[in-house]
């Protein structure tokens, strides 16, 4: 979902037309696995409740992912189509300088499970140098916990 803001400001907004095309893709996906990428989390940006009542209708919506925050964080939102998880990423700019990865799997019981885990950036002089800076930056996302917990990392997400 395209969620720049392009008048004025950083916060993000979501329009009517991609909500409208967001519906479209809901209905589309028949009965496969969603996950519903954006800038900044839906949560934060002006038409974003709107958007969020429709992942929460659809029990196809895997999760929401989305970055801007700076802190890596997973949250259950339990709807009563079943649910889905929000999964917010930090930019690799943030300590610890890591990437996401998301893997969507089939349970034996029919259920789904969403795994996703972090990865470091290549070991190399100039990203060791970055990851040492970003270690030492004593106003950002370290001393803060931006880097969230272990179960905003690495972790095994269910759903029905």
């Amino acid at each position: 979902l395209d969620t720049v803001r392009r008048d004025v400001g950083s916060g993000g907004v979501l329009s009517a037309e991609q909500r409208r095309w967001l519906a479209g893709q809901l209905a589309a996906a028949g009965d496969r696995r969603v996950i519903v990428v954006s800038h900044q989390p839906l949560t934060s940006v002006d038409g974003g409740q709107a958007a969020l009542a429709l992942l929460d209708a659809d029990r196809h919506v895997v999760a929401a992912l989305a970055g801007d925050s700076h802190h890596n964080r997973v949250v259950a939102r339990h709807t009563a189509a079943g649910g889905y998880w929000l999964v917010q990423t930090a930019a690799l700019a943030d300590y610890p300088q890591q990437g996401r990865v998301l893997r969507v799997r089939a349970t034996a019981d029919g259920g789904t499970v969403l795994e996703t885990w972090m990865l470091d950036t290549a070991p190399d002089p100039l990203a060791d140098t970055a990851r040492e800076l970003g270690y030492l930056d004593a106003q950002g996302g370290r001393p803060q916990g931006d880097a969230g917990t272990r179960n905003d990392r690495n972790v095994r997400l269910s759903l029905p």
